[in-house]
């Protein structure tokens, strides 16, 4: 492009030939990836020191969080177990967060030049079937959580609550049903072409670009997710309810049973405020609808909102056993 005296406007086939041609992103189609620049995969530094403080604190904390319940939990409760299995998911979103902040720092100062490349790699296919599975995992168990809570607190006495030997069967086939989720994308076929995920490898669709396979991240992120989500809500403030009536009821079991619930509560309702604006913002009046999201907005979303979900559970781990 050197040749070129005036250059004023360029449209291309890849953001590549912008960078190279030194414009200014509003004078060159098409637009940039909304988290990277021309030299970096994480543009904005403040995101990239969050991707390592809150995946250290994921991985670190979860992996405590185990060993707690493991180690100095005496007695083995459902509630225990359903912790575990959340530890265990969010322990790998930890994993993938430091992945893409090795990356980042690996391709740092010349990202552009490798993009496609890394977008295509086996290495972002499964960093992006990791991220797939801890999230949908995390929610699936949620949802596996307020069931059994709802169950001991308004039939204390079913044969239907879930027992320690029941509950290793249900998250069996929880966490089969996340990794058949996670790896349809990885499956050969003209849908996804082989190109499925953003620089960050995550197919959270809440912009208005349509990547091959964003149906498929719409039906689970804002369809699958959602529906979770709403059960979630309603589940617990019907708990809610009761707690509030039973507050005066007699017996140590219920009143045990009460302020598991509470503790509880506060782990799923924080996991709750963290997910339902990702489904708020992927609605159709959003995304889907001509309204636009910010870049920041989808940034921010992706680097710190949905991150720092898996890094304060851990926190929330340990108020729920005191």
């Amino acid at each position: 492009f050197a040749s070129f005296n005036r250059l004023d406007m360029l449209h291309v086939d890849e953001y590549l030939f912008c960078c190279l041609a030194q414009l200014e992103e509003q004078n060159c189609l098409p637009l940039p990836d909304i988290l990277s620049s021309c030299e970096d995969l994480m543009k904005e530094t403040v995101l990239r020191a969050f991707l390592w403080i809150l995946g250290i604190m994921a991985l670190l904390g979860n992996i405590f969080s185990i060993a707690y319940h493991i180690k100095m939990v005496e007695k083995k409760t459902v509630t225990t177990e359903l912790t575990k299995y959340l530890a265990c998911a969010d322990c790998l979103f930890g994993v993938y967060m430091i992945c893409i902040a090795s990356v980042d720092q690996h391709y740092r100062g010349v990202y552009i030049e490798y993009a496609k490349t890394w977008k295509y790699s086996a290495s972002c296919a499964f960093l992006g079937t990791l991220a797939t599975f801890s999230s949908e995992a995390s929610v699936l168990v949620l949802f596996v959580i307020t069931s059994d809570r709802l169950l001991r607190i308004t039939r204390p006495f079913s044969k239907k609550n879930l027992t320690l030997r029941s509950v290793h069967k249900v998250m069996l086939i929880v966490w089969s049903l996340v990794i058949a989720i996670a790896v349809v994308p990885l499956i050969p076929s003209d849908y996804f072409k082989g190109h499925y995920y953003s620089s960050v490898c995550m197919s959270i669709h809440i912009t208005r670009e349509s990547p091959p396979g964003w149906q498929y991240s719409v039906a689970v992120c804002h369809g699958l997710n959602l529906l979770a989500f709403l059960f979630i809500f309603f589940a617990y403030g019907y708990m809610y309810t009761r707690i509030k009536s039973s507050s005066k009821a007699v017996g140590n079991k219920r009143s045990q049973e009460m302020t598991i619930a509470r503790k509880m509560t506060l782990i799923v309702l924080t996991d709750f405020c963290c997910w339902f604006p990702i489904n708020i913002m992927g609605q159709r009046l959003l995304a889907l609808g001509g309204m636009d999201i910010p870049g920041e907005m989808y940034s921010w979303t992706i680097v710190f909102i949905l991150p720092i979900n898996s890094a304060m559970n851990p926190i929330l781990y340990t108020i729920s056993t005191l």
